[in-house]
């Protein structure tokens, strides 16, 4: 009797850790980063999200206002500190002369995401 007790309670816990897992995806967006001429420690961010805005859809519209929010900053240090703070990663950064590029990722749950 005892061994079937354990059999099932082994069981109901592998059935509720198994179907309480949500399923996750992950995100990746750019920022571009230009050195403003004539003006020191200054740059021009530009936000993107990618051209295929079904692919960067959430269900709470501010993580991308957040996002976008990105653009107000002036030096690549408050850009970097900013997407911290939004829990973003740093994935890879690349640069050529003036210009720098920075790629992000960050893991959601499908159920943050919009689905098309």
């Amino acid at each position: 009797m005892k061994k079937y007790f354990a059999i099932l309670f082994a069981c109901s816990a592998f059935i509720t850790t198994t179907s309480s897992a949500q399923q996750k995806i992950e995100k990746y967006c750019e920022v571009h980063c230009s050195e403003r001429a004539f003006a020191i420690n200054s740059v021009k961010v530009v936000f993107l999200p990618g051209k295929a805005d079904s692919l960067f859809s959430f269900k709470d519209t501010t993580i991308r206002a957040n996002l976008e929010n990105v653009e107000q900053f002036q030096t690549i240090t408050d850009v970097l500190n900013y997407m911290s703070s939004l829990n973003w990663e740093l994935a890879a950064a690349t640069g050529v002369g003036s210009e720098h590029y920075f790629y992000f990722k960050k893991i959601f749950d499908r159920s943050e995401i919009s689905t098309p």
